[in-house]
């Protein structure tokens, strides 16, 4: 019997090959953050966009959109780690998930937020992303880069273990 794992390199691979891209990316470094020409018009357009207040789902993700977004990455006591997804994707899938086994182990040093592309694509653009699922990080309301593609459990607590250290170990 072949396994999942084959079949979601195998379709990594042709995908590779004809030069598209679902978010099947591997490598561990974290993307720098690209030049943001415009970023006071995405502010702008985002604002104008309708809103809801900031929720948390019931897995503890904090539910965003275009509107509330900068508001919600702006926490000053952490890291704030968004996931940007689109429907039908099976990487998404799988990233909620592992992000979702994260949610309370983590909950003092990092604030785990969705935003669902497919509706609100505002923040996307101004970010930058390309591939899903893409993780946005941020610190204390800085944009540090971004993260592509599906990550497993043990990888993703490697990554968010050395980013809390880097965040919190003092420079001198």
């Amino acid at each position: 019997m072949i396994s999942q794992k084959f079949w979601f390199v195998m379709i990594c691979l042709i995908l590779f090959e004809s030069g598209m891209s679902i978010g099947c990316r591997q490598d561990e470094r974290i993307l720098p953050p690209s030049q943001e020409q415009n970023a006071a018009d995405y502010d702008k357009l985002a604002a104008e966009s309708p809103s809801e207040p900031v929720t948390v789902d019931d897995k503890g993700f904090y539910v965003l959109d275009d509107a509330n977004f900068m508001e919600a990455v702006g926490w000053k006591d952490g890291i704030v780690i968004v996931d940007f997804w689109i429907d039908g994707c099976a990487p998404c899938e799988g990233m909620e998930k592992t992000l979702a086994g994260l949610v309370k182990d983590y909950k003092e040093n990092i604030r785990f937020a969705r935003i669902h592309v497919n509706r609100h694509q505002i923040m996307a653009q101004k970010y930058k992303v390309f591939a899903f699922p893409t993780l946005a990080i941020f610190s204390r309301g800085e944009y540090l880069g971004q993260l592509q593609g599906y990550r497993e459990p043990l990888a993703m607590r490697n990554i968010l273990d050395k980013l809390i250290l880097e965040k919190t170990t003092p420079k001198n």
